[in-house]
């Protein structure tokens, strides 16, 4: 069995009994701007927060060997994992400390995002840079032009933080899982649900990312640390509502991609406002007006003579009706 993954005995009697019927979660089912973010630069732990950059360090504990020096695992409560990983692609490959970002991104991992200006494709499965190679030569390694990663929404370990930024961070940021790691997440996933119950789901509990030894590039292997109690539970549950946890993960909270949804929200309020274009009224074409044909003209009637008797009423009537037209 793979040593990517470790859940030793013990660590609590189980998940709160708030998870008891909370909806089944699973990792990578399908496999920044506005928060702070943890991500692995060869291996170190680095913290991105309020424009900085911090390389997380071992808490101290008083030993000058271990003290200052790089931390070699990073402890988490996950609040949201999406359903596939996103893509991202560099032309001229990414380099350590550029600000510019990648030439074409998908957040969701199925298309490009609607902010991409130049989009390798239209689907990431039909693009050509997402192609698996044998070997890449930039890197020697095998792998595809367009790189993998899973976006995490996380909980950091207070102390963890507060040992480089002075307090501790206590809204969701995002963490990066590279490609090479997201398999032995997914493992540690299904592990976790065999051995403690499907109510072990991914944020009931606390999670370690530990750098392998045995490679030379940043992958992880991952340990079960404990169980949350009532108390911590009940917090972690509001945040995984916060709307930042679903942001970071890239999607609405009704599981519509983000970075599509706001397209398509700007296209309907501007359908919904704009006005309607006035039609021009088109001529009408005269018809052909038939005349009926000429009536015999009636014989006039001969003048009633007036006399100082009553009058014949009907013959006064007759006699005032208009006369038809020739």
């Amino acid at each position: 069995m793979s040593n990517d993954v470790i859940i030793p005995d013990g660590g609590g009697k189980g998940p709160a009994a708030i998870f008891k019927n909370v909806p089944r979660a699973t990792i990578g089912e399908g496999t920044g701007l506005g928060y702070s973010v943890v991500h692995a630069v060869g291996k170190t732990f680095v913290l991105k927060h309020a424009g900085e950059r911090h390389v997380l360090t071992n808490i101290p504990t008083g030993d000058p060997d271990r003290d200052g020096y790089p931390v070699q695992f990073f402890d988490f409560i996950i609040l949201r994992s999406p359903p596939l990983a996103s893509n991202f692609y560099y032309k001229n490959g990414y380099v350590e400390g550029s600000t510019s970002g990648p030439d074409c991104t998908s957040t969701d991992g199925v298309a490009p995002d609607d902010n991409v200006e130049k989009k390798e494709s239209s689907r990431c499965d039909r693009c050509k840079r997402f192609v698996w190679q044998k070997v890449l030569p930039k890197t020697g390694r095998p792998g595809r032009e367009c790189q993998q990663r899973m976006r995490l929404a996380v909980l950091a370990q207070p102390e963890l933080i507060q040992n480089v930024i002075g307090s501790p961070l206590t809204d969701p940021i995002l963490f990066n899982v590279p490609a090479a790691s997201m398999r032995a997440l997914k493992n540690f996933d299904d592990q976790m649900k065999a051995k403690h119950g499907p109510n072990a789901v991914y944020y009931s509990y606390i999670t370690r990312a530990r750098f392998k030894p045995d490679v030379s590039w940043p992958q992880f292997q991952y340990e079960f640390r404990g169980f949350l109690n009532d108390d911590m539970a009940g917090g972690v549950m509001e945040l995984r509502e916060d709307p930042l946890a679903y942001r970071i993960i890239g999607q609405t909270p009704d599981g519509k991609p983000l970075m599509r949804s706001l397209n398509e929200m700007q296209q309907q309020h501007l359908v919904e406002h704009q006005e309607e274009p006035i039609q021009q009224a088109k001529p009408v074409e005269p018809e052909e007006i038939v005349l009926p044909p000429k009536k015999a003209e009636p014989k006039k009637a001969d003048p009633i003579p007036v006399t100082d008797a009553s009058p014949d009423m009907d013959a006064l009537i007759r006699a005032m009706a208009p006369k038809p037209r020739a």
